[in-house]
């Protein structure tokens, strides 16, 4: 993922996109997926502190800085059914700040 601007703090989510199904049988429809564990480092490696919430379906992550790209790397457990209708699930990330979140101030460099 790639951060555009300077956040303290951002809650991420993941779920099933609502197109996975080629067949159309079932609707994923905003399904989180639940989150065992991650490991996110940006791109010298430096890992980001965090930590899973919400019984696993977020991850609250502290310190992006802003033109920086990061890799995140997860073990998730799915919706019941979903190894069965799906061979390659298509997800879909949602970053949202947390309420009374501050952006830092990212600089120029100068």
């Amino acid at each position: 993922m790639e951060c555009n601007e300077a956040f303290e703090e951002v809650l991420l989510r993941l779920r099933i996109d609502e197109n996975s199904d080629a067949t159309c049988d079932r609707v994923w429809q905003d399904e989180e997926v639940t989150i065992r564990s991650f490991h996110a480092e940006d791109e010298n490696g430096q890992v980001l502190r965090g930590r899973l919430q919400d019984g696993g379906t977020t991850i609250r992550l502290s310190g992006l800085m802003a033109k920086t790209t990061y890799r995140l790397t997860l073990e998730h457990d799915g919706p019941s059914g979903l190894r069965e209708a799906v061979r390659a699930p298509v997800f879909r990330i949602d970053l949202h700040k947390p309420q009374g979140a501050v952006e830092r101030d990212a600089g120029d460099g100068d």
